[in-house]
């Protein structure tokens, strides 16, 4: 890693080495003294095929057997994005399988979506019926047809995200929004649990964002900040004790569980052209 992604500094201070994810390759973790922006020294191809069938497996298992909790979870959102920006035309960069897309479209927004996975982008597209292309979204060439950019724990997977922002923002109609959800270095939940962090996951987690350093990589990219908060969700429980102990989730009963681990931020930003 040779320059900070949002201020170009070289000045890169290492803070530690961590063990990769699904991987026998270390990382380096570094922090920009001039901005504080976090990273790890993930390449390319670090994550060359990273997000086939079998991250769906291992890094996120029960995806689809709990999706009546993302279903959840995203009308949640969809209810606080549509408070702040009219309905209309919405792109979301790192669709996975639509679930998001999905709900947006019956609550009546038209939808597209970005997805680098082809087997997921071809879920969603054949299962659940969203228009998700399994195409580099900065490569695109789409006008400014849309009233609001979402990125859900997205983020933090890309190589370079202050260019997915600056590309979001040249999608938007004047007055639309971004809606960016990514884990916060500086909570007490990391702060305590420093390289164990449960987000510190190279090569899948690239970036490691505070409210801060969020806030100014998406006003560099063109946004104002409308609002920042940390969000829970609700999980299955079966899914969490089957995580913690092992029991099959199939022997509980599907539980909606909300947890709130103040680790998670959400920041809405608004394009006025």
């Amino acid at each position: 890693m040779n320059k900070c992604n949002l201020c170009e500094s070289d000045n890169l201070d290492r803070l530690y080495t961590v063990n990769g994810f699904r991987t026998d390759k270390k990382f380096d973790v570094y922090k920009c003294a001039t901005c504080s922006l976090v990273s790890a020294s993930v390449t390319q191809a670090d994550i060359e095929g990273a997000y086939e069938a079998d991250y769906y497996e291992t890094a996120y298992p029960g995806y689809v057997s709990d999706k009546a909790f993302h279903d959840r979870n995203n009308n949640a959102i969809l209810k606080d994005i549509e408070k702040h920006f009219p309905k209309g035309n919405i792109l979301e960069v790192g669709s996975a399988f639509g679930f998001f897309l999905e709900q947006a479209k019956k609550r009546g927004w038209d939808v597209t979506g970005y997805e680098c996975s082809e087997y997921a982008s071809k879920a969603a597209q054949q299962i659940y019926k969203v228009n998700v292309k399994s195409e580099d979204f900065l490569q695109s060439d789409l006008g400014r047809d849309y009233t609001m950019f979402t990125m859900l724990d997205t983020i933090e997977h890309l190589l370079d995200p202050l260019s997915m922002l600056k590309k979001g923002a040249q999608v938007l109609k004047p007055g639309g929004g971004a809606y960016v959800c990514t884990g916060s270095f500086d909570s007490l939940h990391a702060r305590l649990t420093g390289k164990r962090w449960r987000m510190m996951v190279p090569p899948l987690h690239i970036y490691f964002f505070t409210p801060k350093t969020l806030g100014d990589m998406m006003e560099k990219a063109g946004f104002s900040i409308v609002s920042c908060r940390y969000h829970g969700k609700y999980y299955n429980f079966g899914s969490i004790v089957q995580f913690l102990t092992g029991i099959s989730k199939e022997k509980l009963p599907k539980i909606p569980l909300y947890i709130n681990t103040f680790d998670v931020i959400t920041m809405k930003g608004r394009y006025d052209g």
